[in-house]
């Protein structure tokens, strides 16, 4: 048995957290982890039109907002744009936010992008 309990010890587990965006439809809360990422995607909700493309050399149309260097909202269009492997729900949310978007827009979205399979997080609603 004392062989047994020192060789399980000597184990070495990898665990990673599951991924999980929390919404509290009441307040209008989102709570989401920083690394969580977001699939390039076209959507429209109401008068919202969201397209996330993903560039190695982010693109600056005329009438954008640059947010920091890996992401640049364009207003005219109502685009995202952001660099390969940076499109996360946090720069989404913030870009949705300087967009005017209200906290049941940014729910439905983030909603709708998980059915959609965008999202690969789980989705919990409170």
């Amino acid at each position: 048995m004392i062989e047994f309990l020192a060789e399980v010890q000597d184990i070495d587990i990898i665990y990673k957290p599951k991924n999980k965006i929390i919404i509290n439809e009441r307040t209008g809360t989102i709570i989401a982890g920083i690394g969580i990422k977001i699939k390039p995607i076209v959507m429209t909700h109401g008068d919202i039109t969201i397209k996330i493309k993903e560039q190695d050399i982010l693109s600056k149309p005329a009438g954008s907002m640059v947010i920091d260097d890996d992401l640049i909202i364009g207003l005219n269009e109502n685009e995202i744009y952001t660099k390969n492997g940076t499109t996360t729900v946090a720069n989404l949310v913030r870009s949705l936010q300087k967009l005017g978007a209200t906290p049941k827009d940014i729910i439905s979205i983030l909603e709708t992008m998980k059915i959609a399979g965008s999202i690969a997080a789980d989705l919990e609603i409170i």
